[in-house]
């Protein structure tokens, strides 16, 4: 399975995906193939060079990064989320749908958290592609 890291869009957003740590557990403990976008954790002050000693690939752009994943995305999203609200996510289905084999979205009465509620459909969801693949 691989897993990518893009640069962050959202204007004034520090944070990155994945710090270079998380990236050497990733690899080394649940064999997962990572590619981060160059530059993708510099904002949250990590180095490209950090995640390329954790194991991870580099990738020049975002197109890149993607390039020959089969990503399936579940994406959750919260009627009340204060960091990414409604008129922000709504067209995030359809661009994601240009770069992952699968995209399913749904929405929550929730704020920028994860409530019970949506356990279940995760749990569904994980199970269902996992018997997929």
């Amino acid at each position: 399975m691989r897993i990518c890291v893009p640069t962050e869009t959202a204007p004034r957003e520090q944070r990155v995906a994945l710090a270079p740590d998380s990236v050497g557990r990733l690899i080394k403990q649940q064999k997962l193939d990572v590619v981060v976008e160059r530059g993708a954790g510099l904002r949250a002050g990590f180095r490209d060079d950090a995640y390329e000693a954790a194991g991870a690939s580099i990738a020049p752009d975002v197109a890149s990064t993607y390039r020959e994943a089969q990503i399936d995305v579940f994406h959750l999203a919260g009627a009340r989320d204060e960091f990414y609200p409604p008129e922000r996510v709504k067209d995030y289905e359809r661009q994601l749908q240009t770069r992952a084999r699968s995209v399913q979205f749904k929405s929550y009465d929730a704020g920028h958290e994860i409530i019970p509620e949506m356990r279940p459909d995760v749990v569904q969801w994980l199970t269902v592609a996992a018997n997929e693949r």
